[in-house]
């Protein structure tokens, strides 16, 4: 018995060894990764990670966006997060186009010089952003949506928000922290 047991352990280290040892080398020599010390004329091969591990994050100071859905003259807010049920927890490619023609409407309205109301705003605005802003006094810009992506249609307001600091955020109830938001009202055709 205690023969088998060292055999199983000896087993279970060198299946560790080798898949530690695998996945470093392809980490370090795999296509499109930080990771890769290959000279540029050196024959490249296909990432088994997507686009690099920078797929997985954003700069920090890339600004927020919020979409809100015009409903009895009060703003709703659209969940756009993929790990949600409703998109089968990131399965489900909804949420990625209802992403993609928020793009290409903020695209749009920046392209035909469209209205885009900046405000400098009190950070608590998110709480209830009903409270700062009636959908009713709202001009709305008229957008057509692609032909392809039917997903939005109706009134929105897109609000892009410019990040602060964390440090400055954790302290919002000593102090009023304002920040830079844009909003985008558009009425999708």
């Amino acid at each position: 018995m205690n023969r088998y047991i060292k055999l199983l352990f000896i087993f279970g280290c060198s299946v560790l060894a080798y898949c530690i040892l695998t996945t470093l080398l392809l980490a370090n020599y795999a296509g499109n990764n930080p990771l890769n010390k290959l000279k540029i004329n050196a024959a490249n091969y296909i990432s088994i990670f997507p686009e690099g591990w920078s797929f997985f994050t954003k700069t920090v100071k890339e600004p927020s966006l919020s979409l809100y859905k015009v409903e009895n003259g009060m703003l709703k807010r659209e969940d756009l997060r993929a790990f949600q049920s409703r998109f089968l927890w990131g399965a489900n490619r909804n949420n990625r186009l209802l992403s993609v023609e928020v793009s290409n409407v903020i695209r749009k309205v920046n392209a035909a010089g469209m209205r885009k109301m900046t405000y400098l705003q009190n950070i608590k605005f998110r709480e209830n952003i009903n409270d700062y802003f009636s959908a009713d006094t709202l001009l709305y810009n008229n957008v057509t949506a692609d032909e392809q992506l039917k997903l939005l249609r109706g009134k929105y307001v897109i609000v892009i928000e410019d990040f602060r600091p964390w440090s400055i955020l954790k302290r919002k109830d000593e102090f009023e922290v304002k920040q830079k938001i844009s909003l985008i009202p558009v009425l999708i055709k």
